[in-house]
């Protein structure tokens, strides 16, 4: 199988210094990607060509704000926020994180965080459209992709521990809990009982 792909990303931002412990940075992101196999064709009756036979694409449309506060001078406070409007699935996204570091003091740190991010869209998951010959004349089996599918996603809440035993030395703990949603798997969708076999694959959330 072979391809042409086009690739565009535009990204934005800029740092706003509200003061000596605050800065702000908001921004834009603007990602577009589309694949092209019809040049690379087999056959015109689609039974032995590529993996999308067409030229598809998708963009995604972000923006996203991230602000640094110095509360003190032992304590310091992060937080982000990201909103991605993806074509495939034609849904939006909230990403964030907030995280917060406090130094016992100069050699022992504490940090705190809690985490949600999600994958982007993946031309295979939404576009493929496999077409595979059987040997009974007129029976193919379809694998294909599925727009509606809802992105792989994980929730993480988190603590560490940084100390700076020596001047060479330092221990780093970490714990952490993650929750994943929305594993994706190609799964059997049509199943033909009189020659049992599965005729048509398509991926989808589990």
């Amino acid at each position: 199988n072979q391809y042409d792909y086009q690739i565009t990303n535009v990204d934005a931002e800029y740092a706003v210094k509200i003061s000596d412990k605050i800065s702000i940075t908001p921004g834009l992101s603007y990602q577009y990607v589309k694949f092209d196999d019809t040049d690379y064709r087999v056959d015109d009756d689609n039974t032995s060509a590529g993996f999308l036979n067409g030229s598809p694409s998708l963009n995604t449309l972000a923006g996203f704000i991230r602000t640094d506060i110095n509360v003190t001078e032992k304590w310091r406070v992060l937080a982000a926020l990201r909103a991605d409007k993806f074509s495939a699935p034609d849904d939006t996204y909230l990403a964030y994180e907030f995280a917060s570091t406090y130094k016992l003091n100069e050699k022992n740190l504490v940090r705190v965080a809690v985490t949600r991010s999600n994958s982007g869209s993946f031309i295979g998951y939404n576009y493929l459209n496999v077409i595979v010959p059987t040997p009974v004349p007129g029976l193919n089996v379809t694998q294909t992709g599925n727009t509606n599918l809802n992105l792989f996603t994980v929730n993480m809440i988190e603590i560490g521990y940084r100390a700076q035993l020596t001047k060479s030395l330092q221990l780093d703990i970490d714990v952490f809990n993650q929750r994943a949603e929305n594993f994706t798997e190609i799964t059997a969708k049509e199943f033909n009982q009189m020659i049992g076999v599965v005729t048509a694959y398509q991926f989808s959330n589990l």
